[in-house]
């Protein structure tokens, strides 16, 4: 038991330093990968945070194995450099019966990698690819104020200011079935969940010409779907 210790607290010694460098580069290269999307979509801190967390597992398989490997080949160079390998197969243990000390311990780590790259890698590339498809349907819709001819689903929208996502003077324009809607607003909100988008608009009103008539509605608040999907 006590040689069992001292021969994994070797391992450890040489483990975690190469497996923490290893982590922090591979880090650093993923780290910057992610930070090229920038050119494309506009993430913050937190939704940087959230795409590395993502890229854990993959960081994980790839640098675990190769340090564990590393590892255990410098821990059995070290204790036959120094002698303390001869000293252990002196007390009946041969070199097969030392190697089989390390097997508990490989097995464990295969456990992990197998469920590191069968559960976790595809569960987070998901995620990953749902995230930056909704980032780019919120970056591909881009309302401009001032200027005609832009489109909310099958609205004609015109907005006289925008600040972020709240618009102010909101003109939309629709015709179906030949009869014309238009509504007016003060302020609208642009939401976007999942990539379904929805205008929420306040305080307006709401025009349906039909052939021999104009109904009105007025309004304190008002919702109109549309999804990017």
């Amino acid at each position: 038991m006590k040689l069992k210790q001292y021969l994994y607290s070797q391992l450890a010694i040489t483990f975690f330093p190469i497996f923490l460098g290893l982590f922090f580069i591979t880090s650093v290269v993923f780290l910057v990968k992610i930070a090229s999307l920038t050119s494309i979509i506009t993430i913050n801190f937190a939704e940087l945070f959230t795409l590395y967390a993502y890229v854990i597992p993959q960081i994980i398989f790839y640098t675990m194995p190769i340090s564990f490997f590393i590892s255990l080949v410098i821990t059995l160079s070290k204790l036959s450099s120094e002698y303390e390998l001869t000293v252990i197969t002196s007390f009946g243990l041969n070199p097969v019966n030392v190697l089989k000390i390390f097997f508990p311990i490989t097995m464990l780590l295969s456990a992990i990698l197998l469920i590191v790259s069968v559960g976790l890698i595809p569960k987070t590339k998901f995620l990953t690819k749902q995230f930056l498809e909704i980032k780019t349907k919120e970056a591909n819709f881009n309302i401009k104020a001032s200027e005609f001819g832009q489109k909310f689903g099958d609205w004609l929208i015109y907005i006289q200011n925008k600040e972020d996502k709240l618009y102010q003077d909101v003109k939309l324009f629709k015709t179906l079935d030949g009869k014309d809607q238009f509504i007016i607003s003060e302020t609208a909100v642009l939401n976007n969940e999942k990539g379904n988008l929805s205008f929420r608009l306040n305080d307006g009103k709401a025009f349906y010409f039909l052939d021999s008539e104009v109904n009105q509605i007025d309004f304190s608040s008002m919702l109109i779907n549309d999804s990017l999907g």
